[in-house]
């Protein structure tokens, strides 16, 4: 679930909620939207120095980020309007980690889950490295404990629709929680990318 902030007439439009639950006439939108969008296509965080960085760059006539509050901090809004089913970004994760690990234990689990998120945040780039780290961890953050890779990408990656691999999408994560969403996101095995569209205009 998301929030994004319009600049124009309506400042607190939210944008969200899971395309899971859409009709078909919404997944035949999606489709069309797929085959015409120009925002964020078929470009790799993996081949990015900095995926934020460069995907703000590329595409900042559509969005822009901006500090929210202290409480929730940064955040992305839009700077153009949306009509509904409109795409407005497509992403690829910049990490990749299995949704379970074999163990004996809860424990010996957990232990094998935060092995795999060090090793995969280590084989990324130095910037990239920067820009996950700058990301919140719900339950670090506030706290004595040091932000960690474990810590960031539990509170902000995505489970991935039949697939066994959750995903750390950097520019996604930006968007906040909404109970009035007015996006629906949902994850493409074609294109390993998870997609966002206007759920209504925004």
């Amino acid at each position: 679930f998301f929030l994004l902030i319009m600049m124009a007439n309506d400042p607190f439009a939210c944008f969200g909620g899971d395309g899971s639950s859409s009709s078909s006439d919404d997944d035949d939108a999606r489709t069309n939207n797929m085959e015409k969008a120009d925002r964020l296509r078929d470009k790799s965080n993996f081949e990015q120095p900095s995926a934020v960085t460069d995907l703000l760059h590329k595409h900042e006539s559509s969005f822009e980020m901006f500090d929210a509050t202290l409480a929730s901090g940064k955040g992305l809004r839009a700077v153009v309007a949306y009509k509904q089913g409109d795409e407005i970004m497509r992403e690829t994760a910049i990490m990749r980690i299995p949704n379970s690990q074999p163990a004996a234990s809860r424990e010996a689990a957990e232990q094998l889950h935060k092995n795999v998120i060090q090793r995969a945040y280590n084989s990324l780039h130095y910037e990239s490295q920067k820009s996950v780290m700058a990301l919140a961890s719900c339950n670090e953050d506030g706290t004595d404990v040091a932000r960690t890779p474990q810590g960031v990408y539990n509170t902000n990656s995505f489970r991935l629709e039949n697939d066994p691999k959750g995903g750390l999408f950097l520019t996604i994560a930006r968007i906040n929680h909404s109970c009035r969403p007015n996006v629906t996101h949902f994850w493409s095995p074609r294109l390993q990318q998870k997609l966002i569209f206007a759920a209504r205009d925004i």
